[in-house]
Formats: C-alpha cells, structure tokens, sequence
C-alpha cells in the first residue's frame, strides 16, 4: 500500500470539519507537494496516533548494501519495490550518490540513508554508522568492516555494539551473504550484494516486523 492510499485511508477517521481544511488547502499544491506532506504526515504518526490504529499504517523499507557502483541494479530494484525509504548500508562507491539523484524526480518521497564501507575511500562526508528510526523502529546501520568478523558471520561484537544505542534492528553489509538472524536477542540483516540485484524488504506496521530476502 503506497502513501496516498493509507493517507485516504486515516482520512476518512478524521473529523468532517478537518477534512473540509484539508480539501481546501490542498487545491492549492502542487501535486509533489502534497505527496511529501503525507508521507510525513504518515511518519509521524506513529508517534501521535492511538496503536490500535497502527493497522492501517505500514512502511516499507528497501535494505540494500554492496552494490559497488551498480546504479543502475538497485534503481531498478527501488522502482520494483516503491519503498517508503532506502537504507544502504555502504560500499556503494558512488551507486547510492546515482540512484538519489535519480529518485527525486521517480520517488520524490522517499528517505534515503547511506554508511560509508571500506570500498567508499573518497566518501569521507558520510558516517560509518547511523541510527534511524522509522514506523518507530529504531534501525542501526552500518556496513561491517569495523568488525571483521561479520565476514564470517560472527555477529557478536556489532550486536554488543548496537545494543548499546537500544536498537531494534540491526542492518549490515561487507560480506555480501544474505542473512536474517537473531543474535543475543537483536534482529540483524544482512541483504546481500545488492550488485547481484540481491536485497531485503522489511515491512512495519501493526506493532509487527515482517522482513522478506529477495
């Protein structure tokens, strides 16, 4: 379900009065215009909405990492999926920078969040980790070479690391292997190389975390 329609779909709970506000300023956007203002309408509400609403909101998110400069696998990938928001968790050696710039015009919408790898040596602006939060998930990104025994699937030592910022989700790349796993209580993914058009689609909503390899 995309933004506009779970929009309409909270729209007609609200009162009659603050729908005839919303109608009338809306003849006065532009159509982008009204498309970013729902889906930060949608964002925050999970923070200001009853839960027993949460059904009719879900987020999809595109995980990706590693696609080593394949912009034009993982623009294809976001156009398949329509996702809500993109996190690559890094090596994308200037793939991400693309698919951005690509997506302003296709999914204007969208909330993108990248990490530097050990492939990005010219990317010196981007953080080697990051804390989001979407759909009130908090989400840890990072791309792993920090710890170098994510390469062999050892989780320990980044779990350890991410529990400590009280994380619900921990995403991570380096060793191109997909993975879903449970370590010491913390979800964690790994979605692969997204240059072999391999990703991860985690969906939010209803107080539940649905996560799809693709």
């Amino acid at each position: 379900m995309q933004n506009a329609e779970r929009f309409i779909r909270l729209y007609h709970l609200l009162p009659p009065f603050v729908k005839a506000g919303i109608v009338t300023e809306t003849r006065r956007w532009r159509k982008q215009e009204i498309l970013c203002i729902l889906h930060i309408t949608y964002s925050l509400s999970f923070a200001f909405i009853p839960s027993s609403w949460y059904i009719l909101l879900t987020m999809k998110l595109l995980l990706l990492a590693d696609s080593h400069g394949c912009w034009e696998t993982i623009y294809k990938i976001a156009l398949r999926e329509k996702p809500d928001a993109i996190l690559h968790a890094g090596d994308g050696q200037g793939a991400f920078e693309t698919l951005a710039l690509l997506l302003a015009d296709e999914l204007p919408c969208c909330e993108l969040y990248n990490v530097r790898g050990n492939c990005d040596r010219d990317d010196r602006g981007t953080p080697t980790n990051l804390l989001v939060e979407l759909g009130g998930l908090r989400i840890y990104l990072i791309h792993g070479h920090l710890f170098p025994e994510l390469r062999f699937g050892v989780l320990g030592n980044a779990v350890a690391f991410a529990k400590k910022q009280r994380v619900d989700l921990l995403v991570y790349g380096h060793s191109h292997m997909q993975r879903d796993a449970v370590a010491d209580g913390l979800r964690t993914v790994n979605p692969g190389a997204a240059y072999r058009d391999r990703y991860a689609v985690v969906v939010v909503g209803d107080g539940e975390l649905e996560i799809r390899l693709m």
